[in-house]
């Protein structure tokens, strides 16, 4: 019986560490706008958004910039990069130490306002 204990013990011991973890994840701090592109295309495109993945590095800066999706397609996707890749967040914090965030997602909307 003792046996069986010891075994429950040694598999819940990473559990009851994962929980007393302090973790502090990545927020928003400056949001840049973006601007609407100036380029003539065709037709009267007045909106649209871009749906964005990203990663933040410790000191909080925006990486890693992937286009999952787009409205209308490929029209605004580099006036969202590059405003996104002005964002700044406070890094993401497990026990006291900076650590990269991964695979966050946001959408970025465009409307151009007369």
């Amino acid at each position: 019986m003792r046996i069986f204990v010891i075994f429950l013990l040694t598999l819940s011991s990473p559990f009851l560490t994962f929980a007393n973890d302090l973790i502090q994840e990545a927020e928003l701090i400056l949001k840049v706008e973006p601007t609407f592109p100036t380029q003539p295309y065709s037709g009267q495109i007045l909106e649209g958004w871009v749906k964005l993945k990203f990663d933040v590095s410790e000191l909080g800066n925006v990486t890693n910039i992937v286009v999952l999706d787009s409205l209308p397609n490929r029209i605004f996707n580099r006036s969202a990069k590059k405003a996104l890749a002005k964002w700044k967040y406070s890094a993401k914090v497990i026990n006291d130490k900076s650590v990269v965030s991964k695979g966050l997602v946001t959408t970025i909307n465009f409307k151009l306002v007369e």
